[in-house]
């Protein structure tokens, strides 16, 4: 008898508990990234991001949808030459925002998105000085987040970006990231 008490006890606490993390999902996460992005054949850079997102309410617990904002930054001081110019210092930012469809299997969870982006870049060195106008973009994405903790969510992600110049995706579009985002 107080053993079938303690099991029914044991059982509602369970079930307490899970509805009570269901009610309290994450709706905000803050990540951060490490990028890898080609900018020609031979030349590629690394830099870091930064994000914010914002999940939507569904009605369907699997499914999520979020917007997010970005912003990564990129340096290279290795001194190249491109299309004939010797450029000694490079950094480049980027911001975005885009919506992001996804949904939640065990312990994956892939998604995809698209946005627009403002991409500026600065040159210093060799006959480059200044700074380049912005550009504008469309982005795509993919990736896959791993849901191990319920606050931490690593993550990696391959974004393509440059579509409003109706050219075919090459490699200096692509950019591959690792990262983590803290759900809250």
């Amino acid at each position: 008898m107080l053993r079938s008490m303690y099991s029914k006890i044991t059982l509602l606490f369970v079930l307490a508990t899970f509805f009570a993390v269901n009610e309290t999902k994450a709706q905000w996460a803050i990540g951060a990234t490490y990028e890898n992005k080609q900018i020609s054949s031979d030349l590629s850079t690394s830099g870091f991001g930064l994000r914010i997102e914002r999940d939507l309410k569904l009605p369907v617990p699997l499914i999520f949808l979020r917007t997010r904002a970005h912003y990564s930054y990129f340096r290279d001081s290795n001194s190249f030459s491109l299309d004939g110019i010797q450029y000694d210092d490079v950094s480049n930012y980027d911001f975005g925002v885009a919506a992001i469809a996804g949904v939640n299997i065990a312990l994956l969870s892939p998604y995809a998105g698209f946005g627009i982006g403002l991409e500026d870049y600065k040159i210093d060195g060799g006959d480059g000085q200044g700074s380049l106008s912005d550009e504008y973009y469309f982005q795509a994405m993919v990736g896959l987040g791993l849901n191990l903790l319920p606050v931490i969510q690593p993550f990696a992600e391959l974004r393509y970006s440059g579509f409003n110049k109706r050219e075919e995706i090459t490699d200096s579009q692509q950019r591959l990231m690792f990262g983590v985002a803290l759900r809250f």
